[in-house]
C-alpha cells in the first residue's frame, strides 16, 4: 500500500495498492485509516460527520482517480461509487479517530486485478472549511498522523475477499502508508496501541511536491 499527501486549497490523501498474485472478480473495497492528533482531546478542527461537529462536511471521499495518476490503473474504469462509511472518535484514545471508506462497482462491472500492478484505490480530501476567519475551528495547527491501516478487497464470494496491509517488519511499507499534518509534531500514541511513528512520511521528506505527484 502507498499513500501521498499534497496541500493546496485542501489536503489530498490518495492511496494505491498492488498484489503479488492476481485477484479475480473484484467487487469493491473497504478501507480503514487511523488518525491521531497531538493533545489530550480531538480538536474541533478534526471533528467531522457527527451532528454538531465544527467541520461536519470538511472530510470527503472520492473514487475518481486524480488526473495526474499516470502510473496507477483505475481498477473500476470509472464505474466505482462510494463514500465515507464512518468517522469514529476515540479509537486510540481521546485524541484519535478511525476513518472508514467504501467503494464498489455494479455486478456487471466486476474487475480482475493483475499481479504486481499498482491500482488506484481512493482519494480522501481534508478541506479547509472553517479554518480561518469567523467560525474558525480550533486545532488546525495541531500535529497529526494519518495511517492507512488496511484495504479489504471484496468479491462476490466472501471466502475470496483479501485483506491487504503491511507485512510484519517491512519498514518501507510501514513508512509509505503514513502521512502527517503540521509535521506530526506532538503526536503521542497511547501505550499498548499500534505505534504510528510519524517520523517517516512524504510530508516530512525534502522531496519537491512535483516529484511526489510524478510517482502517480
Amino acid at each position: 500500500m502507498r499513500t501521498l499527501l499534497a496541500t493546496a486549497a485542501l489536503m489530498l490523501l490518495a492511496a494505491a495498492t498492488s498484489r503479488a498474485a492476481p485477484l479475480h472478480l473484484r467487487w469493491g473495497a473497504e478501507v480503514m485509516l487511523d488518525v491521531v492528533v497531538a493533545g489530550d482531546a480531538l480538536p474541533a478542527w478534526w471533528q467531522f460527520k457527527t451532528s454538531g461537529a465544527c467541520r461536519l462536511s470538511a472530510l470527503t471521499w472520492s473514487t475518481d482517480a486524480p488526473a495526474n495518476a499516470e502510473h496507477c490503473v483505475d481498477w473500476a474504469s470509472g464505474q466505482a461509487v462510494g463514500g465515507l462509511a464512518g468517522y469514529k472518535a476515540g479509537v486510540f484514545g481521546a485524541s484519535s479517530a478511525r476513518v472508514v471508506g467504501v467503494s464498489a462497482v455494479p455486478y456487471n462491472g466486476l474487475s480482475e486485478l493483475k499481479a504486481n500492478t499498482e491500482y488506484f484505490a481512493f482519494v480522501l480530501a481534508l478541506h479547509h472549511t472553517n479554518t480561518v476567519g469567523k467560525g474558525a475551528c480550533a486545532g488546525c495547527r495541531s500535529g497529526a498522523c494519518i495511517a492507512l491501516r488496511s484495504i479489504k478487497l471484496t468479491t462476490p464470494v466472501v471466502a475470496n475477499d483479501r485483506l491487504l496491509g503491511p507485512a510484519p517488519g517491512d519498514t518501507n511499507a510501514t513508512a509509505d502508508r503514513r502521512v502527517t499534518w503540521q509535521g506530526g509534531a506532538g503526536v503521542v500514541i497511547p501505550p499498548g496501541r499500534e505505534q504510528l511513528d510519524c517520523s517517516f512520511s512524504y510530508r516530512d521528506r525534502a522531496t519537491p511536491l512535483d516529484r511526489l505527484l510524478a510517482l502517480y
